[in-house]
């Protein structure tokens, strides 16, 4: 993939930061991911929607990262969502059963207007 690697985008919409990820999470590409998304998770959003269209690939090292920062809103009271999985990415979240952990949103829009009261459609029920 030509392009950049890693975040490419972030918008603020009210409390939540969507961030928009692009090419590959592997063992090159996380540790700069991990520093950019710990620099956003600094700014304490309520909740944290990752736009992962543009990913081409996740590793185990990506799936780690994507469940640290979990993890960090979850203690915060956030919540972290993600959206646009290409196939090859949708299918290493449900083989790792990551699409059980963080919930999983067809459309960015989709993800950030879902209420906080169940889950909504076009997402997959999650528990972290």
């Amino acid at each position: 993939m030509s392009g950049k690697t890693g975040i490419t985008g972030a918008e603020w919409l009210g409390s939540t930061l969507v961030l928009t990820l692009a090419g590959r999470l592997d063992s090159q590409t996380t540790p700069v991911c991990e520093a950019e998304l710990g620099e956003h998770l600094a700014r304490d959003p309520k909740r944290l929607v990752l736009d992962l269209e543009g990913l081409d690939y996740v590793a185990s090292t990506g799936l780690r990262l994507l469940l640290l920062a979990a993890k960090r809103l979850k203690l915060k009271g956030g919540e972290l969502r993600v959206c646009g999985l290409q196939a090859n990415v949708q299918e290493v979240f449900e083989i790792s059963g990551f699409n059980g952990l963080i919930p999983v949103f067809d459309t960015r829009p989709q993800a950030v207007s879902a209420g906080d009261d169940g889950p909504a459609a076009g997402s997959q029920n999650s528990s972290l």
